[in-house]
């Protein structure tokens, strides 16, 4: 944060600090997650518990309220892309069986923007309004592969947890991914973001062939390895890409 950063701009910052978890924060991890200032941040959080957006607990912890949704769920329903997109992944999961969703670039993660369950249930990290990493996920690789060098170096810079065995964090071993991923049109992950869990994912296209959205296949584990899915279900995925791509055109 800087000088000339808004009191709005601080508040949106410290509603952004919460994790999806609803881990309860104090206002010095806050301050340390977002660089505002301690006072700033106790500001912001009188002003959010005013407002019924936040509430204190007992050992000075501050976590969002159930009111939070109401700021979020009405602009996204007027979001033309994602709701436009859900009777194709409906198609998609229904034809593949499998769960899909649709994410975008977002702050240097992937956001998820709305997702349609397959026939066989699974519990994922992957979730409509969830946030996931670049680096270890399909999604987040075929958008990497197509970066300016200065916007991808930036992000194979950041520091990259572990989080899972099977999670390549190695700079120069995702370095060597990228190529590929780009001139296929595609990339697919094998439990790296979450053990149990494979996926497949290709580019959404805008009118100027620029990679806008993804859209990502995610099968268990148990049905079969990561480098599998392409056989299996790319033309599928594509198809509804494509589709997809449409709404951007």
């Amino acid at each position: 944060m800087h000088d000339t950063d808004t009191p709005f701009e601080r508040g949106l910052a410290v509603i952004q600090a919460f994790d999806p978890c609803g881990t309860p924060l104090s206002v010095s991890e806050i301050g340390q997650k977002t660089g505002i200032p301690r006072a700033s941040v106790a500001r912001c959080l009188y002003t959010l518990q005013q407002l019924g957006f936040v509430r204190p607990s007992a050992d000075k912890r501050f976590a969002l309220t159930p009111k939070i949704l109401t700021l979020g769920f009405d602009a996204f329903a007027s979001v033309p892309l994602p709701r436009a997109a859900q009777a194709v992944l409906n198609h998609l999961a229904e034809l593949t069986g499998e769960s899909c969703m649709l994410l975008v670039p977002d702050r240097g993660e992937m956001l998820c923007l709305a997702e349609a369950p397959g026939h066989f249930f699974h519990h994922s990290r992957f979730a409509t309004g969830a946030r996931v990493p670049m680096t270890c996920t399909a999604s987040g690789r075929v958008i990497l592969s197509e970066l300016e060098p200065a916007a991808r170096n930036a992000l194979l810079d950041a520091p990259r947890p572990r989080h899972t065995p099977h999670t390549v964090v190695e700079r120069q071993a995702l370095q060597r991914l990228l190529p590929a991923i780009r001139s296929q049109g595609y990339a697919w992950c094998d439990q790296e973001f979450e053990l149990g869990l494979c996926t497949l994912s290709v580019p959404i296209r805008d009118d100027l062939d620029a990679a806008r959205a993804t859209l990502c296949l995610h099968v268990p584990a148990c049905r079969g390895a990561g480098h599998e899915l392409p056989q299996r279900y790319l033309e599928p995925l594509r198809e509804a890409a494509w589709e997809l791509s449409l709404l951007l055109k």
